[in-house]
């Protein structure tokens, strides 16, 4: 905004009216070269869901917060491209600036551009921060679920994920050395993450595809209102970018193959080594079994069409394992009953089977009145999501 009596859109934000790529310097190639660059302008913004544990009620602050940083971020990058491009000397050196908001601080504080590039780099540094936060708070809950090694998970008396935030830190000063040493990979390194980041935002974006139309009845406190069709944009837009970091970034396809290799190493870690240890917290155990249950209904519904197998017999397939008695006191004996009629039901290998019935057997019987009362509480979830989807009567 300071700098916005010295914007002049017409002299300094067009090109040459004799270059054919009036819009785009070098065309198409050199868009998609540029194309991941774009989305640093948001960068940071999937962070709000790790202060999750932090809020009194995230299921309304997060998508609340989302949307007010991204309409915030919207506006700044319009604002910082249009203004940026539009002071002198022309947007043609911004192109080759390292910093672009050099030219505006110049012309503000009638500083040299040596100064000017002093005032960039507070910024630099609070997107540092931003990231030790998020890989902070993320390794701290990989640990936590047994999936990475427990030492990660130690914290200090206000919860702060001291041991994953120096872990992360030291991997990333080292990456930060080895670029400084052979500043050649440097470019590989940042293509490979992009390149990640793509990827995992399309596999959000499905996953709220397939909770938006597959598990549509379980509840929730706020709607997206752009709904899945925001969803299918954002696939449709990391999509470009992985085409762009695939064909366009001039690293030979280094950058693909380099993600391609960590993919299949850490599936094979998750498989022989996570995949055994991993657990769940008790909201994620409910959310899943109630999920659980939702395919599980959409499936013997489908049956029910196609006659595969009679209502009555599919109520007793689900009634009989809920008939927990108070008089129960052998926990272990009720996770027998789960596993006997859920492993007919659900998949042997079913990720909330394996989770209920692992973590399970690790409780103490002395604790035998809190044993019921969650399995009570996990089989009134049970009948709830049977009503709503109405696949058979229940009394």
């Amino acid at each position: 905004f300071g700098c916005l009596p010295w914007v002049n859109f017409i002299k300094y934000a067009q090109f040459d009216s004799s270059n054919s790529n009036k819009w785009f310097i070098g065309g198409i190639n050199e868009v998609m070269f540029v194309y991941p660059l774009a989305c640093w302008f948001y960068v940071g913004i999937e962070s709000l869901a790790f202060t999750s544990n932090m809020l009194d009620n995230p299921k309304r602050d997060i998508p609340i917060g989302s949307i007010a940083c991204m309409f915030t971020l919207v506006c700044t990058s319009i604002l910082v491209l249009f203004v940026c491009s539009s002071l002198y000397p022309g947007v043609e050196s911004i192109a080759l600036s390292k910093s672009p908001l050099d030219n505006g601080f110049i012309d503000i504080f009638r500083i040299s551009l040596q100064y000017a590039s002093v005032l960039s780099i507070p910024a630099t540094f609070a997107t540092a921060f931003g990231f030790i936060f998020s890989y902070g708070k993320l390794l701290h809950a990989m640990s936590t679920s047994n999936l990475l090694p427990k030492f990660l998970n130690k914290t200090t008396s206000n919860d702060s994920p001291y041991m994953s935030m120096i872990f992360g830190s030291c991997i990333s000063y080292a990456i930060c050395l080895l670029v400084y040493y052979r500043p050649s990979i440097g470019l590989y390194i940042y293509n490979t993450c992009i390149f990640s980041g793509f990827l995992t935002y399309i596999s959000q974006s499905i996953s709220y595809i397939r909770l938006k139309t597959r598990y549509s009845t379980i509840s929730r406190e706020f709607h997206s209102p752009l709904g899945v069709y925001g969803a299918y944009y954002s696939i449709f837009v990391f999509s470009i970018g992985i085409i762009s970091v695939s064909a366009f970034q001039r690293d030979q396809g280094r950058a693909c193959l380099t993600v391609i290799i960590l993919c299949i190493l850490f599936s094979i870690y998750y498989l022989i080594i996570a995949k055994n240890n991993q657990t769940f917290s008790s909201d994620e155990q409910k959310i899943l079994f109630t999920a659980q249950v939702i395919k599980f209904n959409l499936r013997m519904r489908n049956n029910i069409r196609t006659g595969f197998k009679s209502p009555q017999s599919m109520k007793e397939t689900i009634m009989k394992p809920l008939m927990v008695k108070p008089s129960v006191i052998d926990f272990s004996s009720q996770t027998d009953r789960f596993s006997k009629y859920y492993s007919k039901s659900f998949s042997s290998s079913s990720p909330i089977t394996t989770m209920y019935l692992s973590n399970s057997a690790s409780i103490d019987k002395s604790e035998s009145k809190s044993n019921i009362s969650k399995v009570q509480s996990f089989s009134m979830d049970m009948l709830d999501s049977v009503r709503r989807h109405k696949v058979y009567p229940v009394d």
